[in-house]
């Protein structure tokens, strides 16, 4: 990640605002490695610049202080001074002993502590308690994470590149798709492209079979990629999702290894774009997050299919900030990136369709950050045949 001094001063206001809101003397962060998760270290990430390599990490921040970064071994500790934003960076093998050692040091054994608690491990949290018997913890995870929705040009700008990169791989893609290969070798050819253009981290969900067999109870069956062999006439579904300097994109197609498609999957593709691009001029500052929901299934309803839900997620340094629900009553910012992939479903739950690509909020309605055409394509060998 490589962003500007502005930036980070902005994000660090938006953290000392929390701190006031809460009358907290200080802000435990906590990072964890999860090496094969892209999302679960996104708010150490946001604050420091840094991905973490070796177990876990605290950002300790005191009030009208400078940030403190507390590592575990000496491989991360040389990533911290390397890459890192935070210029104190401390090592110790027994990190909430370390921070147990600072808080004294600076009077804060009964001050309010904001953090993310749902992150922060049990044994470290008895620890606390049993270390300082009058600290109280705030739980500040919602107030962290509505900073993301608060976005920056410059943010805005490494969106825009992640997804022009999802385009890359998708163009690619298609030619190499064909019977016989498997789904670890699609998602291969869609992580190749997605790294040689810069990606740090990928991703990709795949699902292929029989277009009836592809949903189970209703739920569309899109997993990490598998040893399964494509066949003829089969659906492919894949997600794309590749992170750039820390921001997460994400385009979805669906792709028929056939002459033309099936009449069901024309009809659903037809109403699954249409679905999203009506909807997308109410998608300004101020809307609620259920109103998508509302003008898709309306629309989606209309036409005698259903919609299966959620209909997609907020994404920035977290691949999944917010979920586009029914129940989401909160109000858009400008600026905000959208992946929209509405899943459109017959009504005997025998049929589904998934589409979808990320959009930017703006003044005048959501506008797609993705530049892949909306035609549904069909595949035979590596030649390519659109249906508008």
């Amino acid at each position: 990640m490589d962003f500007s001094k502005k930036e980070m001063q902005r994000r660090f206001a938006g953290l000392d605002a929390i701190m006031h809101k809460h009358d907290l003397n200080g802000v435990i962060i906590m990072g964890d490695t999860v090496v094969n998760a892209p999302f679960i270290n996104f708010s150490q990430r946001y604050f420091t610049q840094n991905n973490l390599i070796e177990s876990f990490q605290i950002l300790f921040c005191i009030k009208d202080s400078e940030p403190i970064l507390i590592c575990a071994g000496p491989l991360q500790y040389e990533a911290n001074k390397e890459r890192s934003q935070i210029q104190n960076c401390t090592m110790s093998a027994n990190q909430i002993a370390k921070v147990v050692e600072i808080m004294r040091d600076n009077n804060l054994c009964a001050g309010r502590i904001g953090c993310t608690l749902d992150m922060i491990p049990a044994s470290w949290y008895i620890e606390l308690q049993e270390e300082l018997p009058e600290l109280q913890l705030v739980e500040i995870n919602k107030d962290i994470t509505a900073l993301h929705y608060l976005r920056s040009n410059e943010e805005i700008e490494k969106a825009k590149t992640s997804a022009s990169i999802a385009d890359k791989a998708y163009t690619h893609v298609l030619p190499a798709i064909k019977v016989g290969m498997s789904e670890y070798e699609v998602a291969a050819e869609i992580d190749y492209v997605t790294n040689r253009l810069g990606a740090s981290k990928n991703f990709t969900l795949i699902v292929s079979g029989a277009e009836n067999e592809i949903l189970s109870n209703g739920i569309l069956k899109i997993y990490p990629a598998s040893k399964r062999l494509l066949k003829d006439n089969d659906t492919v579904i894949f997600e794309i999702s590749p992170q750039f300097d820390g921001y997460w994109t994400q385009l979805l197609r669906t792709v028929c290894i056939a002459e033309k498609p099936s009449p069901v999957t024309e009809a659903l593709h037809r109403v699954c774009v249409d679905a999203i691009n009506g909807s997308l001029s109410r998608i300004t500052p101020g809307a609620a997050v259920s109103d998508i929901w509302g003008n898709m299934n309306e629309y989606v309803a209309s036409h005698g299919f259903s919609l299966i839900g959620p209909i997609g997620h907020v994404a920035s340094v977290d691949l999944v900030d917010d979920r586009l629900a029914a129940t989401n009553t909160r109000a858009l910012n400008w600026g905000e990136t959208l992946i929209i992939h509405p899943c459109v479903g017959t009504k005997d739950n025998n049929h589904c369709f998934l589409w979808g690509q990320t959009y930017l909020v703006t003044e005048n309605g959501a506008i797609s950050l993705n530049n892949s055409s909306d035609d549904f394509i069909c595949v035979s060998g590596n030649q390519q045949r659109g249906n508008g």
